[in-house]
């Protein structure tokens, strides 16, 4: 009876005014609830991040308190919002891996797959984040003597170093990782089992995949930099060089109706997707 009498009485006071206040007896006019205390708080709906990305459709506006972060989230309607700055949207692979979701450059994730707004940055393998990778950099034909050009232009060169480093982004542990803090490079094995978990076998299937691939292209050393396949296909790097050859590295390449890991030179300029360590 008493549960009732309440629920009444807040019915009366929804009616009668169109604000409710909690600890307050006149709650703000631009508030729908208006919650006032000197010694207590709201607890929110508390969240891991698997938990998390299991929300099927989340709201705009949604809000969590993340466990793993230890940080309170809201989805803006395209991605979850880090209030504590660290506002790198992330997806839960089909391998159970947690990745950035979208390419290393991009803003958010795609939302086609042609959204050249979002194809990002164009890496050459084992550089770090110096200029080069922007889609109109400069072009330079020297190669670089060391792991750090003095330079932001993109080097034409089968390999922009002088002397290839395989140590660069090795095993996502190397030198130059370009992927935000607690993020990197991820190995060929790790692309291969997301493949296979989520059975992407072209660019369609790559896009369509929780990653949502967009068919970036790439930047070929061989044309001074000019960027191909646009619209047409994605290519990633994997953090692994070539077994064969020291002026290559892995690539997962998904394009023209096919999907392809292979060797192809570090001097190309690639798309990077960063998986979480």
């Amino acid at each position: 009876m008493k549960k009732y009498i309440l629920l009444v009485l807040f019915f009366i006071c929804y009616n009668a005014q169109s604000q409710i206040g909690i600890g307050i007896s006149n709650p703000d006019a631009s508030a729908v609830l208006d919650l006032t205390s000197t010694n207590k708080g709201v607890l929110l709906p508390r969240l891991t991040t698997l938990q998390r990305d299991a929300i099927v459709n989340p709201a705009e506006g949604l809000t969590i308190f993340n466990t793993n972060e230890n940080c309170l989230e809201w989805y803006n309607g395209s991605y979850w919002y880090n209030a504590c700055g660290n506002n790198i949207s992330v997806v839960v692979g089909a391998a159970k891996r947690t990745w950035m979701a979208y390419n290393l450059g991009a803003t958010a994730p795609a939302t086609s797959l042609a959204d050249s707004a979002q194809y990002g940055d164009y890496y050459q393998w084992g550089r770090n984040t110096d200029g080069h990778e922007k889609k109109s950099s400069a072009v330079n034909s020297a190669t670089s003597a060391s792991d750090t050009p003095n330079h932001s232009d993109f080097i034409d060169q089968q390999d922009w170093r002088t002397t290839s480093n395989n140590n660069l982004w090795q095993q996502g542990t190397g030198t130059n990782n370009p992927c935000p803090a607690g993020f990197r490079i991820p190995t060929r094995a790790e692309w291969e089992a997301e493949c296979v978990a989520a059975n992407m076998v072209d660019e369609v299937t790559a896009y369509n995949s929780p990653l949502k691939l967009p068919a970036a292209g790439f930047r070929d050393w061989k044309n001074k930099g000019i960027n191909g396949h646009l619209g047409v296909g994605g290519i990633y790097w994997a953090s692994d060089p070539s077994s064969t050859n020291n002026k290559q590295a892995i690539m997962f390449g998904f394009r023209l109706g096919k999907k392809s890991d292979k060797d192809t030179d570090k001097g190309n300029g690639l798309s990077v997707r960063c998986i979480k360590n």
